[in-house]
């Protein structure tokens, strides 16, 4: 029969590791803007046999690859917390509300002790009741000095920078997030400037780097690559040269001339504050700085339209997990798919599209915590409901069999 007591040396074994162990948690810090590396701190098990054969039994203890290792006897040094990181997301307009909300519940549910910095003017009261419930959320009921419409992404970041933030990362208010943003954000060396690539169905005539660039009569100082998004852009302290630099060149008269004028009449060169980052980032002054491009399908679907989300990164999307961003480019669905939207065959197929977009089917997942109706999470079409039944809800499959069909019909 075997003896299930333990020995007292066991006992005193396990007393010894649980009050190490109680001891190093205690000291890690607890602010909700610290973090801890994840690259090798993932949890391992000491593991204690008493007995033998069947009637052996076992303890399995969590242990740190930092803190105290049995096999040695031995302290390791404490994990180095990771750089202090808040979010920033800034509009101003009455109809990015919707989307906000999403953003917003999508952070709560995976980023929630990362803080968070609206700025939103003009706050409707039942949006700013709403928001109270999250102790992580800033609201800023103003515009970012000097920043207008969307253009506002340097003057929005500097401020919080300067507030003592290793690092600040813009949120675009139609983005949400499908997973925590440590798998893309975490590691990057302070230098690094950290953005999104765009749909490569952009790049091409005017939107490339090179036009971009040269639109501003600067010469060409890095390698031909994909567009740019900037629905996510993170900096440090050590980006503080472009931020100045990026608010002087939104404010010289030839892009604020271009501003004025409605959207479809800018050029692509001068249409927000997306395209001089861009410019800039190939010219002379930040042509060599070190850019970590996140990619589409692994790392952000963005929904610009059925050929805007390939059959290859579907495939990535799928196959690799669900990507951590998902980008409403363009058209708003809450828009396209409200009731008031027209009816004509034109815009029954662009709700079909839209119904199915990635953004649409990972938002129905969020729906009954957005605080509000959303009937534009709602099938509107049958089609688009046996669509969205055969691919299983999955943000990579859903829309696949409309990819395929424009792809097609754009070679003939």
């Amino acid at each position: 029969m075997v003896n299930a007591c333990p020995a007292a040396g066991e006992w005193i074994l396990l007393l010894a590791i649980l009050t190490l162990e109680t001891r190093w948690q205690s000291s890690l810090p607890r602010s909700g803007g610290d973090r801890l590396e994840s690259r090798k701190g993932r949890w391992s098990s000491i593991r204690i046999t008493r007995g033998a054969g069947f009637g052996a039994s076992r303890i399995r203890l969590p242990r740190r690859e930092s803190g105290f290792e049995l096999e040695t006897g031995r302290f390791l040094p404490k994990p180095r917390a990771v750089a202090s990181r808040v979010f920033c997301i800034a509009d101003d307009r009455p109809s990015a509300e919707t989307g906000l909300r999403v953003l917003l519940v999508s952070l709560a549910q995976h980023e929630k002790t990362t803080p968070t910095v609206l700025y939103r003017p003009g706050s409707s009261p039942e949006f700013a009741e709403w928001c109270r419930q999250w102790s992580w959320l800033e609201i800023v009921p103003e515009r970012p000095a000097g920043g207008f419409e969307w253009n506002c992404k340097p003057q929005a970041l500097r401020p919080l920078l300067a507030r003592g933030f290793d690092e600040a990362v813009w949120l675009d208010s139609d983005l949400m997030l499908q997973t925590p943003l440590a798998r893309v954000l975490d590691g990057l060396p302070t230098e690094t400037l950290a953005v999104t690539q765009d749909s490569r169905a952009t790049n091409k005539g005017e939107f490339t780097l090179e036009a971009r660039t040269r639109a501003w009569n600067w010469p060409l100082h890095r390698a031909p690559m994909d567009p740019i998004n900037t629905c996510l852009i993170r900096v440090t302290a050590a980006h503080r040269p472009l931020l100045t630099r990026w608010e002087e060149a939104m404010n010289e008269p030839r892009y604020v001339d271009w501003a004025r004028q409605p959207v479809g009449k800018r050029p692509p060169y001068f249409t927000s504050d997306q395209d001089v980052l861009m410019a800039l980032l190939g010219g002379p002054e930040f042509g060599s700085l070190p850019l970590r491009v996140l990619p589409t399908g692994s790392a952000v679907l963005h929904c610009a339209g059925l050929r805007s989300f390939t059959w290859s990164e579907r495939w990535r999307a799928t196959t690799q997990g669900p990507a951590p961003l998902v980008h409403a480019t363009t058209d708003k669905p809450w828009i396209v798919l409200s009731p008031r939207f027209g009816r004509g065959r034109r815009e029954r197929l662009t709700q079909l599209a839209h119904e199915l977009s990635p953004y649409v089917v990972a938002a129905r997942t969020l729906r009954t915590r957005l605080g509000q109706p959303a009937p534009w999470l709602e099938f509107r079409t049958p089609l688009g409901r046996l669509l969205g039944l055969l691919g299983w809800a999955s943000p990579g499959l859903a829309g696949g069999p409309l990819t395929l069909a424009a792809s097609l019909t754009s070679r003939r």
